[in-house]
């Protein structure tokens, strides 16, 4: 295969790729608005996509890091006035709980196409964006030693 039609259908593979969840014109100009964030997330991985938000909208934000059985306590406990304007990060469960008492709205991001349905609900109250594995670790000895029958 000669090198520019190799180039031309790299590039126009990686312009189908790419170009298939992010325009220029996709990301609305907030300058001027201040939004008050939730995270159930890792701190440092929740502050760099926030960064990341706040670099592509231009708006300001501040955020509240907390646990999600927390976050979810939080918010239905100010149902009546909300304080968040967006919850970042937790397990599906907790953000279907909410959905399912009518505490989040409908969002359905032009990126999601690229998340498989299996992770977001079919309704578009929540789309999940990363796999995270919960696990418990035993120590055998000490659970022989204090739980032995």
């Amino acid at each position: 295969m000669k090198p520019t039609i190799f180039t031309a259908l790299m590039l126009g593979l990686v312009l189908v790729l790419f170009g298939a969840n992010v325009t220029a014109n996709e990301y609305p100009d907030l300058t001027g608005h201040r939004l008050v964030v939730y995270i159930s997330f890792h701190e440092e991985e929740g502050r760099r996509l926030l960064n990341l938000f706040g670099d592509k909208t231009k708006a300001d934000y501040t955020y509240l890091r907390m646990p999600s059985g927390e976050l979810v306590t939080r918010v239905i406990n100010e149902a009546s006035a909300p304080r968040a304007d967006i919850i970042l990060g937790g397990p599906a469960d907790a953000h279907q709980l909410l959905a399912n008492q009518g505490l989040l709205e409908r969002y359905d991001p032009p990126s999601a196409v690229a998340i498989p349905e299996e992770f977001k609900n079919p309704d578009r109250y929540w789309t999940g964006i990363y796999l995270g594995p919960i696990a418990i670790v035993v120590n055998e000895n000490r659970w022989k030693k204090e739980f032995a029958e």
